[in-house]
Parts: C-alpha cells; sequence; structure tokens
C-alpha cells in the first residue's frame, strides 16, 4: 500500500512539474516574443510604430520589471536593423509626451543619439553607432570614423565632421591627456583621416595649437601619408607646406631628405626653417654640409634658420659637424650659440671642452646653463673642477644643472660638493643635490643637509679609499 502511494505521488509530481514547467516557458515566450519580433523579422512602419509606442507607454508603468523591460527593448530595437526607423518614430513621441517621469527615461535612452545628431539613415547603416560613441572607448570611435567613411551618406559625412571637429578641439586642450588621447583616436582611424588631417594643413595653417598636433597624428599614420606629403611640399602654390615639412621630419622615412635638402632653399622662410628641423629628426647624414653651409653663411636676417640648423646637426651627430659649431660658439650670435652648444653636448666629442669651459663665465644665464648641460653630456673629468665653480653661479638654475653635470661625471668624488649643495637657498638645487646622493650612495637622506654631513664624516676614510682603489692602474703580467 505504501509503495503505491509513493509511485502515484509522483506521478502527480512529474504532471505538476511538466505543467509549471509550460507555464514558465509560455510565460518568457510572451515577455521576450515582440522583441525579437523587432529584432528577427522586418516589421512594417505600421507595426514599428505601434510597437514603439507601446513601448513608450510602458515607460510611464507603475511596475518597475515593465519599465525596466520597456528600457531594454527599446535599446533593443534601436540596436535592430530597422532601427534608423525606430529612432525617428521615439524622437517624435518624446516632442509630445508629456509625461514628465516617461520623457526623462526616453531622454537618457536617445541621449548618445540626440547629443551627435544621430539621423535614422545612419543608425541603419551602423546598428551599433550608439553604443560605438556612448562607450566612450578610443578603438569605438577610431572604427565609427572608418564605417562613417565608408557610407555614402551626406548625413554620414555630417556626423564624421561633428565628431572630427570635437576631436580638433581636444588636439588643442591644455590638458595633455585630453590631446594625446584625441590623437590616439584619429591616428587608430588610419587612411580614411589621411584627407581630412591634411585639409587642416592648408586651412588652419596659422592655428599652431591644432595643426602643431595633427601632424603628430599624420605621422602616426605613417606610410599612406607619405606621397600627399610629398605632393603639398612640392606644389608651390598651395598651402601649408610648411606643417608637411614638419610631419615629414615626424613621420621618419629618410627617402624624404632629398626634398627637405632642397627645402632649405626654398623661397619660404617657414619651409626653410621646418626643412632643417625635420632634417634632423631624419638623422639624414646627407644633410650634413648642406647644414653646416648654412652655419658658414652666418646670415643674421634668420636667426630660427641658424638655430634650426645647429638643432638638426646636433639631432645628426656627426663628427664632422664640430668644428663650424665651435666657430659659431666662439661668435657673439645669441639663440644660435646656445643651440651650437647643445648640438655639441650632444654629439659628445671632447673637442669642444675647452671652448664650452669659457662659455660657463658668459653674461647671459642661458648660455651658462647650456654650457654646464653640454658639458655634462660630454664625460670629460677636465670638466668638473670649472663645473664646480658654476655651483656658485648668480642663477639657481646654472646651479642646479651644475649639480647634474658634476654628479654624471665625478660620481662618489663629488660627494662633498653635493652635499654642500644641499645648504643652497634654492629649493631645486636642494632638490636635485639630494636626487643625485641617492643615486650615487643608494642612501635615503633626503635635503636633510645635516643628516649627509653626519653620513659623510663617518664614511670619508672608506669613500676615499673606495676611489683610490678605482682610480689604481690594473697591473697586468709581464
Amino acid at each position: 500500500m505504501e509503495e503505491s502511494s509513493i509511485q502515484n505521488f509522483s506521478i502527480i509530481l512529474g504532471i505538476l512539474l511538466t505543467v509549471l514547467n509550460s507555464s514558465c516557458a509560455q510565460a518568457l515566450q510572451r515577455i521576450i516574443e515582440p522583441k525579437q519580433r523587432i529584432i528577427q523579422e522586418q516589421l512594417s512602419e505600421k507595426e514599428l510604430k505601434a510597437r514603439t509606442k507601446q513601448l513608450v507607454q510602458q515607460l510611464k508603468s507603475e511596475d518597475y520589471k515593465k519599465r525596466v523591460n520597456a528600457q531594454v527593448e527599446i535599446k533593443e530595437v534601436l540596436h535592430s536593423g530597422q532601427g534608423g526607423t525606430a529612432l525617428e518614430q521615439l524622437r517624435q513621441n518624446m516632442s509630445t509626451e508629456t509625461d514628465i517621469e516617461a520623457k526623462m527615461r526616453l531622454s537618457s535612452i536617445l541621449e548618445p543619439y540626440d547629443h551627435w545628431k544621430i539621423t535614422g539613415d545612419v543608425l541603419n547603416r551602423i546598428p551599433d553607432i550608439g553604443n560605438m560613441l556612448q562607450a566612450d572607448i578610443e578603438k569605438s570611435i577610431s572604427q565609427v570614423l572608418i564605417e562613417l567613411r565608408n557610407i555614402e551618406l551626406e548625413s554620414g559625412k555630417e556626423l564624421f565632421k561633428r565628431i572630427v571637429d570635437s576631436l580638433f578641439e581636444q588636439l588643442k586642450s591644455s590638458d595633455e591627456e585630453v590631446r594625446k588621447r584625441a590623437e590616439r583616436i584619429l591616428s587608430e582611424a588610419g587612411e580614411v583621416m589621411i584627407s581630412t588631417l591634411l585639409s587642416v594643413l592648408e586651412t588652419h595653417e596659422n592655428d599652431y595649437k591644432l595643426c602643431r598636433p595633427v601632424t603628430t597624428v599624420i605621422a602616426a599614420i605613417g606610410k599612406p601619408a607619405y606621397d600627399k606629403l610629398v605632393d603639398i611640399v612640392e606644389d608651390k602654390k598651395r598651402r601649408g607646406r610648411y606643417w608637411a615639412v614638419v610631419a615629414l621630419g615626424k613621420l621618419g622615412d629618410k627617402q624624404a631628405a632629398h626634398l627637405l635638402i632642397n627645402g632649405l632653399n626654398d623661397r619660404e622662410t617657414p619651409v626653410r626653417r621646418n626643412s632643417a628641423w625635420s632634417l634632423g629628426k631624419l638623422k639624414s647624414e646627407e644633410a650634413v654640409d648642406p647644414l653646416l653651409e648654412i652655419l658658414k653663411s652666418k646670415n643674421a636676417h634668420d636667426t630660427i634658420l641658424y638655430v634650426s640648423a645647429a638643432v638638426a646637426l646636433g639631432e645628426i651627430g656627426d663628427k664632422k659637424a664640430v668644428e663650424t659649431l665651435i666657430e659659431v660658439v666662439q661668435s657673439d650670435w645669441g639663440f644660435v650659440n646656445e643651440a651650437a652648444i647643445e648640438a655639441l653636448g650632444r654629439i659628445g666629442d671632447t673637442r669642444a671642452t675647452k671652448h664650452l669651459i669659457l662659455m660657463l663665465s658668459h653674461e647671459c644665464k642661458d648660455i651658462r646653463k647650456a654650457a654646464v648641460n653640454a658639458l655634462g653630456e660630454l664625460s670629460d673629468k677636465t670638466a668638473i673642477k670649472p663645473l664646480s665653480n658654476s655651483l656658485k653661479d648668480e642663477n639657481e638654475w646654472v646651479r642646479e644643472a651644475a649639480v647634474r653635470a658634476i654628479s654624471k661625471l665625478a660620481g662618489e668624488t663629488c660627494i662633498k660638493l653635493l652635499i654642500e649643495s644641499l645648504d643652497d637657498k634654492s629649493r631645486f638645487v636642494q632638490d636635485a643635490a639630494a636626487k643625485a646622493l641617492h643615486n650615487i650612495t643608494e642612501k635615503n637622506f633626503g635635503s636633510d643637509y645635516h643628516k649627509w654631513k653626519k653620513w659623510y664624516d663617518e664614511n670619508n676614510e672608506k669613500l676615499q679609499s673606495d676611489t683610490e682603489k678605482n682610480n689604481t692602474p690594473a697591473s697586468s703580467d709581464k
């Protein structure tokens, strides 16, 4: 009897579960069926209009789940193949809706579309464009630009321009992170951006804040932009040629060297200046002689050209330039002197040491600072004693540079001098000395003069012994 009861109970339980599962399945089907119909089927405009109107009505429901389901379904509709038609219908509903809460809910859904003024025909061609722009992810925005370029719609061109104009404004931002992000988005879009970017160089050639980062973007796109940049430079009637020259330098393709060398004699002053700068970026050895000819001419009418030539020679690093650069240093040529000093430091030839030491007593603080920095790059220990005098220079930036230069050249032998610099009245000099001491000794007493002095007094004998060992030549077997 008990066994029979158990069997009957099992049968009844099975029937109940089957019914329950069937009911759940039917309920679920009733929920998802309208959504599936819109996504999987092409509804007529009339049907779509009725469905979107129904969904807007559900946004007013007191039932939280119905409201959420309506919001989810509206988003799904917008991402379907008929999203454009739905978008225009929803905008009509939005304009006539009087329920404030429903209007706010609908507004939040349509915000990415309304912010960028996305039209229905564009949405039909790029169904996920709302998500891509709302996500605000760099690669997503780049992909939107690519897709907009590939659709032949006037509204698509207008949207492309709105997005690009927004990115151009970001390129001019004082916030470096904002600028760099805009540069990455535009460069990630690649070839589709080239004509727009080159157009900016021509139409906005006087807008330095915009054109400078645009040249960086063009260079990041790379090889596809090369021929078009060359076309601009070679066409003497086109505007923005000097920016195209800058872009070629940043792009770094050495096949541009011949064109840029010709640019040194261009009729336009900015083209000549930027050609010299770009040749330095290319590190073009064939440009050394033409750049030296510029410096030898000593025509003071275009100081910036000569500064650019000196800087370029330093970038290239050919020792053939040393003698001419020394002659420039010995002359009284203002900013050109400073550029030549910095170039000698980059090249690193010790023939310049004695000439740079003379510049440590120059009346101009910028010349003195440049000489200190250059001597720090030459690895010539004969400069240590003259540089120690610069620790007493009247200008704090010269003293700060001297701290860094001496620490490079002298290592442990300059610890006492660096500790004395901790007592400098300039915080910048103190910080530089503290950093140098930490790098040399691996001790960390910050800018505390007294702690460093105590440590030095306690370890002076060992430091001197280590220095003597390091300076003693190794014996060799005969």
